[in-house]
C-alpha cells in the first residue's frame, strides 16, 4: 500500500488594502424618518435591546461580565450570558469576585441615520454594538466578538502610540461591516468603490464604513479545505481496508498503520498552517483597515490632501501586525529583493503618490512593493532616534495650508526632519539590509 501526501502550494498572500477617500454629503441622521425607515428603527432598537433583567457584573481583576442571574446563593451567582444572535451560555460567578453589580439601561437605543442606511443595502445582516463600533454582518457572532475584541485593543494601543498626535477625542461612532463570503463582498465593493479592484478589504471615509470578508471563506482556503477533506475520506477507507490485514498478515496491517497515521498527522499539520494563515489574514486586514478608520476618526490626517499615501498606507501596515510597530519580516524581504534586483522604488516616486493618484493607480506588483517600502520608511521613521522628528513633520502637515505640489511636499519634509531625501533614502536602504 503506498500513500502519498498530494501537497497543495500555499501562496505567499499580498494584500492590496485601500483607503477610499471620496467627498459627498454626509449621511443624514434618523430625524424625520420615513415609515419604512421608522420600521428599521424598532428593528435595530430590537436587535441590541437587552435581555430583561440583564445587569453588568463588574469583578474585582477588571473584566465585566453582561447576562442575567438564574440562580444565587451566599457564595455564587449563575448567570446567563447572551451572545448576539447566536445563543448563550451558564456560568458561575464566586461572590467574592464581583465588585458591584448595576442594571443594564433598558431606555431605546438611539439609531443613526448611517445605521439606517446600512440596514437597508444589507437587510439581512445581524446587527450588534460595542463601545463606539456597529457591526453589521451575516457571519457567525462568534467570530465578530473576535473582531470586537481585536478593535477594542487596537483602539487601546493606538490612543498610547500616536498619543501626541491626538488633540480631540473619539466622538463618533464606527461602522463595521463584514462579510461571510468573497462573492458578497465583492458585490458591494462595486457599488462603493467600483475601481478597487483586488482590494481585500477598503475604508469609506465619507461613511465612515470599515468593509471587508471573512477570508476563512476565500476561494483558496475553501478549495484547500475541500482537499483536506477530501484526504480525510481517503484515509477512513484506507484503515478499513487495511483490516483485512490484522490476522491474515500483522506485519503488512502494522507498516500500512504507521503510514496512515504519519500521513495523518501530515494532513493535520498543514490543514492547521492554513487555518493560522487565514487567521493572520483576517488580522491584517481589520487591524489595517480600523486604523485608517482611526486615523481620520482622531483627526491624525488632519487636511487629508496633505498627506502622501505612503504616510496613510504606511501607518495602517505598521499597525496590522499583531501587536502595533512589531517588524513585518515579509515586507522586509520585498524591500531587500527588490533593493538586490535594483527594482525598489525610489523615495521621490513614492512621494509622487497623493490624494489624486493613489497606490491603486499602479500595477499589482509594484503595489505590493509600495507597500513594503510605505511600511519600511514609517518604521524605520518611528525608531527613537526619529521619532520626534517624525511627529514634528507629522504636526506640521496637520495644521499646513494646502501642500500639493510634490516639490513643495518633498520640501516640507526635508526642512522639518532636518535631511534631504536622498540622505534619508539612503540611511532607509542601510536600516532595511541590516533588518
Amino acid at each position: 500500500m503506498t500513500l502519498m501526501f498530494l501537497k497543495l502550494p500555499l501562496r505567499p498572500v499580498f494584500l492590496f488594502i485601500l483607503v477610499l477617500v471620496s467627498f459627498f454629503a454626509a449621511p443624514r441622521d434618523s430625524s424625520g424618518a420615513s415609515a419604512d425607515e421608522a420600521r428599521i428603527i424598532m428593528q435595530l432598537q430590537r436587535e441590541i435591546a437587552p435581555e430583561t433583567g440583564e445587569s453588568v457584573f463588574y469583578l474585582k481583576n477588571g473584566d465585566k461580565v453582561r447576562g442575567v442571574r438564574l440562580e444565587e446563593d451566599a457564595e455564587h451567582i449563575k448567570v446567563k450570558q447572551f451572545f448576539g444572535y447566536s445563543g448563550s451560555m451558564v456560568s458561575t460567578l464566586k461572590r467574592s469576585d464581583v465588585l458591584r453589580i448595576e442594571p443594564v439601561s433598558a431606555a431605546e437605543a438611539d439609531i443613526t441615520g448611517e445605521e439606517i442606511k446600512i440596514k437597508k443595502e444589507l437587510p439581512g445582516f445581524h446587527f450588534s454594538r460595542s463601545g463606539i463600533y456597529s457591526f453589521f454582518t451575516d457571519q457567525d457572532y462568534f467570530k465578530v466578538s473576535k473582531s470586537i475584541d481585536l478593535l477594542q485593543r487596537l483602539n487601546s494601543g493606538f490612543l498610547v502610540t500616536f498619543g501626541p498626535l491626538i488633540d480631540n477625542a473619539l466622538t463618533r461612532r464606527n461602522y463595521v461591516i463584514i462579510f461571510r463570503t468573497p462573492k458578497e463582498y465583492d458585490a458591494y465593493k462595486q457599488k462603493m468603490a467600483p475601481y478597487l479592484k483586488i482590494a481585500a478589504g477598503f475604508y469609506d471615509v465619507v461613511n465612515n464604513q470599515l468593509v471587508f470578508y471573512d477570508f476563512f471563506n476565500s476561494q483558496d482556503y475553501t478549495q484547500i479545505d475541500s482537499f483536506v477533506k477530501e484526504e480525510s475520506r481517503k484515509i477512513a477507507d484506507l484503515k478499513a481496508e487495511n483490516t483485512r490485514y490484522r490476522d491474515s498478515n500483522y506485519e503488512i496491517y502494522q507498516n500500512n498503520l504507521t503510514a496512515i497515521r504519519n500521513y495523518e498527522h501530515s494532513l493535520a499539520a498543514y490543514s492547521s498552517r492554513l487555518a493560522l494563515q487565514a487567521r493572520d489574514v483576517n488580522i491584517r486586514i481589520l487591524r489595517h483597515e480600523a486604523s485608517h478608520q482611526l486615523t481620520f476618526d482622531l483627526m491624525l490626517s488632519g487636511k487629508a490632501e496633505n498627506f502622501d499615501t505612503w504616510l496613510l498606507e504606511g501607518l495602517a501596515e505598521y499597525c496590522s501586525t499583531p501587536s502595533i510597530g512589531e517588524k513585518n519580516s515579509e515586507y522586509i524581504r520585498v524591500f531587500r529583493d527588490a533593493l538586490a534586483a535594483g527594482s525598489a522604488i525610489p523615495l521621490r516616486e513614492l512621494f509622487s503618490y497623493s490624494k489624486d493618484n493613489r497606490f491603486y493607480t499602479i500595477d499589482e506588483v509594484s503595489q505590493g512593493l509600495a507597500y513594503a517600502e510605505s511600511w519600511a520608511l514609517f518604521y524605520f521613521l518611528m525608531q527613537p532616534q526619529w521619532r520626534e522628528r517624525f511627529f514634528g513633520y507629522w504636526e506640521g502637515l496637520k495644521t499646513a495650508d494646502k501642500v500639493t505640489d510634490l516639490d513643495e511636499r518633498i520640501k516640507f519634509a526635508q526642512d522639518t526632519l532636518g535631511v534631504s531625501l536622498d540622505e534619508l533614502q539612503r540611511q532607509l536602504y542601510a536600516f532595511i539590509s541590516t533588518k
